[in-house]
């Protein structure tokens, strides 16, 4: 009695575990990678931002692979929705849906002082306001930026609240502070590409990428 729960149990060929078939659907699909991209599968690398438009951009990594690697603003972390061009980035290399390569968990390795002075227009979002000051988040940099209400351009006061989703420069203040200047609703512009002669952020840190 009993011997049957001592049996060992045949699985029917063709009918694996649902682990053990997203495990083989993971390896189908990095193997269906570019060879010059699927070496680099899972490893955490350093890059920058090449360009941006919309929902997507590209990813530069010289010293990893040779060309651009897709980005979708899906693969941002906490919700970003873009990432300015010139921005440093760590990301990981994986397939996306239809099995061709892009680049995942994408973090902002810059902080708000490297913008200064690039004539970059950035994205972020008001994390606070309090009468005459607050601070702006954005997945272009860590950690958050301080600006004052005489750097707001095309915001009543009333309507500045939590929330609000704005363009924004990045320079320096009489004080020597890094602020937040020409903000206006994300709304009511359309991002550009920085003035001739500006440098991307990370060229001014020594990090081209």
């Amino acid at each position: 009695d009993g011997w049957e729960a001592l049996a060992p149990r045949l699985v029917p060929r063709g009918r694996a575990s649902g682990a053990a078939a997203a495990l083989a659907a993971e390896k189908a699909s990095v193997g269906s990678l570019e060879p010059r991209f699927a070496r680099l599968a899972g490893l955490q690398l350093e890059g920058q931002i090449r360009s941006w438009k919309n929902d997507w951009g590209f990813v530069v990594a010289p010293e990893h692979f040779e060309g651009d690697l897709f980005c979708h603003r899906d693969n941002l972390e906490s919700g970003a929705e873009s990432v300015a061009p010139g921005a440093a980035v760590a990301f990981q290399v994986g397939p996306d849906r239809r099995g061709r390569a892009t680049a995942l968990v994408v973090v902002s390795l810059n902080a708000p002082q490297d913008w200064t002075g690039t004539g970059q227009q950035l994205e972020g979002v008001i994390r606070s306001f309090k009468q005459d000051w607050g601070f702006i988040v954005s997945s272009s940099f860590q950690g958050d930026l301080f600006f004052h209400v005489d750097g707001i351009a095309g915001v009543p006061p009333g309507l500045l609240a939590p929330g609000l989703e704005v363009n924004f420069l990045v320079e320096t203040d009489k004080k020597g502070r890094c602020v937040g200047v020409e903000i206006v609703p994300v709304s009511k512009v359309k991002r550009g590409p920085p003035p001739p002669g500006a440098q991307p952020p990370s060229a001014k840190r020594g990090r081209l990428l």
